[in-house]
């Protein structure tokens, strides 16, 4: 079935580009990572030889160190896709205008709870926060607009201040 799916044309003309995205991938164990390596491979007629032959690109994102399931920091090992990196780039941290722009695109019309949106956002120190807070704020104001108070509550809620 992954065969079937995992079918993009990159190099045809017009292209027919698929990426394959995991995210949160400094989790994967060494045999998820050895069967896609061994998918990834079946590419390789596409990236070598033939233009027409299948292929995909893999995206793997994910923090270089995290929380074990012991509780104790690791470092990503990715040992077994290294050879196969076309592009190794780490993202820099939001700066505080992400905050804003993502803030003012999902509250286009009220800047209160832009500034309590991005506020919270930026002090959590993920975007993922802001649309968490925005949702569970969204749920809470039902048929009413989401307003800074509910904002701030969806933050505190989650742990925030």
């Amino acid at each position: 079935m992954y065969k079937r799916q995992l079918r993009g044309y990159p190099f045809r003309d017009p292209p027919q580009p698929l990426i394959f995205i995991v995210d949160e991938a400094q989790g994967l164990k060494s045999n998820v990572l050895e069967f896609l390596r061994s998918l990834w491979d079946r590419g390789d007629r596409a990236r070598l030889i033939s233009r027409n032959a299948p292929a995909f690109g893999l995206l793997l994102c994910g923090n270089e160190t995290f929380l074990n399931k012991g509780g104790r920091a690791s470092s990503a090992e990715f040992r077994p896709l290294k050879d196969r990196v076309t592009v190794n780039m780490t993202m820099p941290r939001p700066d505080p205008a992400d905050y804003v722009a993502l803030a003012k695109a999902m509250l286009p019309d009220n800047p209160e709870a832009q500034e309590e949106l991005a506020r919270g956002g930026a002090e959590a120190g993920t975007l993922r926060s802001i649309e968490k807070a925005y949702h569970f704020a969204r749920i809470q104001a039902g048929d009413g607009e989401v307003t800074a108070a509910l904002i701030r509550n969806a933050f505190t809620l989650r742990g925030g201040r």
